[in-house]
């Protein structure tokens, strides 16, 4: 985990969303003081998909 000025991290935004895409966890820091964190997200839980789900709530095809 490394600390970063919200100056520098403004100007190497797109490296630092690099690093937090392949792990890393960045301090963003104002006057010293840590105000963000930027840390890669956590894969969504896959669900298994049912069957009818939308029974009632859509309608399949050409309206008259």
């Amino acid at each position: 985990m490394r600390t970063i000025n919200i100056q520098v991290a403004t100007a190497e935004l797109s490296r630092l969303v690099d690093a937090a895409a392949d792990g890393e966890e960045i301090i963003i820091s104002r006057s010293g003081k840590p105000i963000a964190r930027l840390m890669p997200l956590a894969p969504a839980p896959e669900r298994p998909r049912s069957a009818g789900t939308l029974v009632g709530d859509m309608a399949v095809g050409a309206a008259r």
